[in-house]
């Protein structure tokens, strides 16, 4: 991944070799002297090497210029010496980039902090989870999120307050819940007659006697539903799958 060379020079007994000048002693104490210099500019060069392995058309030798000599035995040179410009590594996962994605509305509106950190679960639940049941697990969790969203949405909301009271009136049934935010929202109705089947997916999950299989392809449709719904609510970016 990378070489160093190191040339010292002086006087013959002071130099790290063996006693057959045939390999370094490592325990020399000149050795010990540059041993953490050595080491902090390699750690950085084989880390900056992997991160290109991939994207070798991208280095280039400079052209011009001239080598630089500094006195590496001064803390704040070699910090300088080190702190190169370093290329990102693995590209973020999506249940990392929705969170960068949504910091803005985050910090807005506090409320909406739950509901992208619950959808980054979900993802992760979703695509790295190598349970027999992480489709169940995750449909679960987004089904919840979104009927949470739903909450956060009239509570939060601008214009109308609703006490306690009326909050748990509507959440007695679903159906008043979303029959109440379609009132203060005007956007595609087959988003809410998919949410309501894949709701009757879950119900038939947890309440009924026989276990219905959730496939990849129903997970996905309904996360695409639960994400557009709350992004038209609250203006979340969930773009990036």
């Amino acid at each position: 991944m990378a070489r160093v060379i190191v040339e010292l020079q002086g006087a013959p007994e002071m130099l790290p070799w063996t006693s057959n000048k045939r390999s370094l002693n490592w325990s020399h104490p000149t050795f010990a002297q540059i041993r953490p210099q050595v080491v902090a500019l390699m750690t950085r060069y084989v880390k900056l090497s992997r991160r290109l392995k991939n994207r070798r058309d991208e280095i280039v030798a400079y052209q011009t210029g001239e080598a630089e000599v500094v006195e590496i035995e001064k803390p704040e040179v070699l910090k300088r010496v080190v702190d190169l410009p370093m290329p990102r590594g693995r590209k973020k996962a999506y249940s990392e980039r929705v969170i960068d994605q949504n910091k803005e509305a985050m910090s807005k509106e506090p409320w909406t902090r739950g509901l992208v950190e619950a959808m980054s679960v979900v993802d992760i639940v979703h695509s790295r989870n190598k349970h027999d049941t992480k489709n169940r697990i995750a449909l679960i969790l987004l089904d919840s999120n979104f009927e949470i969203g739903l909450k956060e949405y009239l509570v939060n909301h601008k214009e109308r307050y609703f006490t306690d009271k009326q909050i748990a009136e509507l959440f007695a049934d679903r159906r008043n819940v979303i029959d109440k935010v379609k009132e203060l929202t005007s956007f595609d109705d087959s988003l809410w007659r998919k949410a309501a089947h894949y709701y009757n997916r879950r119900n038939k999950l947890i309440h009924e006697r026989a276990t219905v299989d959730i496939s990849d392809r129903d997970l996905l449709d309904y996360r695409d539903v639960v994400e557009a719904i709350l992004s038209e609510l609250f203006g979340l970016d969930f773009t990036g799958h």
